[in-house]
């Protein structure tokens, strides 16, 4: 590991746990509290890293990364799937469509904001520091993943909900879920809304 300074400034590098940036040379690098602001033009891409957590090697030393096998990726286990996708529990739900319903609608407190970006991601997938990982623009296009993935379930949910005949139960969740989640719910469910 490549110790992170001023004196890094020049050199080339690879990030431990993305190699498949490539190889970056180090622009600048700034300290903020007990961190490093490192700022890299990869081959990918110009991106801004805090180390720690990020750590650094040398070109020749890339330490290799377990990339996802077939298998993960068809059980959608790994990190990019576990990411964009609604968490088992909920895509899984044991219950009724109408408790299925109550337990998605949290999911629409979310937002795209920076500083919930990386709190969603924390959540979602284990990882502690989500930008060592991914940049802040895969996260927000994952994120747009999610939303829709969100939005499939709870359109099945609705879907069973009406033809239970639960549509007054319904009512009474999204009024309590309050005006965000109830104006995303009818957009994404427009002939549901005339019935609710």
């Amino acid at each position: 590991m490549l110790t992170v300074g001023p004196e890094l400034v020049g050199q080339r590098v690879s990030l431990v746990t993305r190699p498949e940036w490539g190889v970056g040379d180090v622009l600048r690098v700034q300290q903020v509290g007990d961190a490093w602001r490192v700022s890299i033009q990869f081959p990918t891409g110009h991106r801004q890293l805090m180390s720690p957590p990020a750590k650094f090697v040398s070109p020749g030393q890339a330490a290799v990364k377990r990339e996802s096998g077939w298998l993960d990726q068809a059980a959608g286990s790994d990190l990019d799937a576990k990411l964009r996708t609604v968490p088992e529990d909920l895509r899984l739900f044991l219950g009724t469509a109408l408790q299925k319903f109550a337990a998605l609608l949290p999911l629409y407190e979310l937002s795209d904001d920076p500083k919930e970006l990386i709190r969603w991601a924390t959540a979602q997938t284990g990882v502690s520091q989500p930008l060592t990982y991914w940049t802040r623009d895969e996260l927000a296009a994952a994120f747009a993943v999610f939303c829709r993935d969100r939005d499939t379930h709870v359109r099945e949910a609705l879907d069973r909900i009406a033809k239970a005949g639960a549509l007054d139960e319904a009512r009474a969740l999204l009024k309590q879920a309050g005006p965000q989640t109830l104006a995303q719910v009818f957009d994404i469910a427009p002939r549901i809304r005339g019935r609710l």
